[in-house]
Parts: C-alpha cells; structure tokens; sequence
C-alpha cells in the first residue's frame, strides 16, 4: 500500500493560515500523515543580492531545509513525500489518487498536482479537464508545467536527485529564479522530469492571493492582484474542487478589475457580457416563450 508522509510550509506567526489548513486536513482524516515544517523567513539583504523577494528566498531555503530534512528520515516509513503550503486546498479525490500511485520509483522526478492557469492555459485544457471530471478520471500528463508550488509530491527516492538540482542552481553562475520559475527551468533543460494531473486534485484557497506571504502584495497594483484572482477562479475551475458559482464570480472580478483600470466602463462591460451570454443561449436554443394562439399570424409578432 502507497504511504504518503506530508509536510505543509508555513510561517511560524501564520497562525490563522496555519490553523486553516490543519482545519482542512483534519475535515479529511488526514492530518495524522502532515506535520508542520517552519517556514524560513527570507533575509532582505540576502534575497536582493540573489535578484529575489524575501519570501521568494525563504521558498528557496525552506524547499532547501525540507529536503535535507526527509533525506535523514531513515526510519520513517513512506513512499512518496508530498509538500503543501500553507494556502493550499485539497479535494476528496486526492485521496483516491495518492492510494492508486505505484510504490515504486515513477519516471518522473515531481507531480504537481496543480498549477498556476491563465486564460489561455485555460482554454487549451478546458475542455478535456470538464470531459475526464465528468467521467471521474484523473491522468496523469507529462507535457507541461506553469509553475507554482501549493501541492507537489515526490517519490521518495527521487528526493535526493531534486535537491542536488537545486543546490547546483544555488551555486551555478545562472540568475536565481523564484523556486517555481527555477524548476521550470529545469524542466525546459531537462534535468528534471514532471508530471501533473488532470483534472488538477487540489488547488489554492480564495483569499490566500490577496493574503500571500510570499509575494509582497502591498507593492502590486490592485489591478494585478484582481487579475491574479481571476487566474485562480479559472484555474479551480480546471480541478476537482467544488465551485459555487465561478462564473459569477468572474463576472464580479472582472468589473473590479474595469473599475481599476478606468476602461471599459461598467456599463460597456455589463453589456458586452450581456450580449455574449445572450449570443449564446439563442446559439444553443435555450431561451423558451410562451405561446398565445389568439396571436397566430399578426403582423411583426412570431410565436
């Protein structure tokens, strides 16, 4: 039987989001398997030389610190390791899936088991996502990956090969990239191999966007947070996750994201949307009228 030992990354003063997550853990029965892992706070002086935010650099030396850490577990008994942080949300089916996953070493180094989703990225899996959600399935896809790190396994006896990757990036001549810029440099490089699933099986809380301890939300444009939570709507969508009312949401997000950017107007915006929907529901026959017989064959009034 597939063992997983699991570690979430979290600051030590996070403790709402801390609390949270070991909420959601233990709302699946799984919080036996997760203990928590003291996130590394960045150091500025550090973090600037490397070209790095100070969370970008605490990632970095906690990613770093983790990995070490498991290499020392030899009396710990699991197969596959998996990292969570903090803002992390994992759907019932996860569970299913990390119970199918083969003891044994894969060919691949990480699965991710979600990532970040613009609108093109949503477009290009939207429709194959909605097919295999609809008929439960989970698959696992060797062809990309976008980045982010909320939820990502490793076997066990792949560990020691991700974290020499990562010490050589440390100590290469190369820039150093944020640690999911940098892994995704790796996979283009291919010293590294991914896979990740489809449908995705977790995904990221609503607020943790705005509340990210990572990035410095204080410093970006209102316009880019919004249009970051508009990437995670679209990108829950593309998961197992439940979704109440994302396109109203959409709607919602995208006439905050209009107010900050003074165009189009709210009312341009409100009826483009209306005129899509309607566009729409006449190309699917889906508007239905009722019909008055007394009416029949007046003049300028179908039935």
């Amino acid at each position: 039987m597939t063992i997983i030992r699991g570690r979430y990354i979290s600051l030590a003063e996070s403790l709402e989001r801390r609390s949270r997550l070991e909420q959601h853990l233990q709302e699946l029965g799984v919080q036996e398997r997760y203990s928590w892992f003291p996130a590394v706070r960045g150091d500025p002086e550090t973090a600037t030389a490397r070209g790095l935010r100070p969370g970008e650099w605490g990632l970095w030396q906690s990613w770093l610190q983790l990995l070490k850490e498991e290499l020392t577990h030899t009396q710990s008994s699991y197969n596959w390791l998996h990292i969570v942080e903090d803002d992390a949300e994992l759907s019932g089916h996860f569970l299913t899936f990390c119970d199918h996953l083969r003891e044994g070493q894969p060919t691949f180094d990480l699965v991710f088991t979600d990532m970040y989703v613009n609108p093109s990225i949503h477009r290009s899996f939207a429709e194959e996502h909605q097919r295999l959600q609809t008929h439960g399935q989970i698959q696992l896809k060797t062809d990309l990956y976008t980045g982010c790190l909320s939820s990502v396994l490793i076997h066990r006896q792949r560990i020691a090969m991700v974290l020499s990757r990562l010490q050589e990036c440390l100590s290469g001549s190369r820039s150093l990239l944020p640690l999911d810029n940098q892994l995704l440099r790796l996979f283009h490089d291919k010293q590294l191999k991914f896979a990740r699933t489809a449908p995705f099986i977790t995904g990221v809380q609503r607020n943790s966007i705005s509340e990210s301890t990572i990035q410095q939300r204080n410093q970006d444009q209102r316009s880019v947070v919004v249009t970051q939570e508009i990437c995670a709507n679209l990108r829950r969508q593309l998961s197992m996750l439940e979704t109440n009312n994302p396109v109203n949401e959409l709607i919602h997000l995208m006439h905050t994201l209009a107010k900050e950017c003074d165009k189009p107007s709210q009312e341009d915006l409100t009826r483009t949307i209306t005129l899509q929907l309607m566009q729409l529901a006449e190309k699917k026959n889906l508007l239905r009228y009722g019909v008055q017989p007394r009416l029949k064959g007046e003049p300028n009034n179908p039935q």
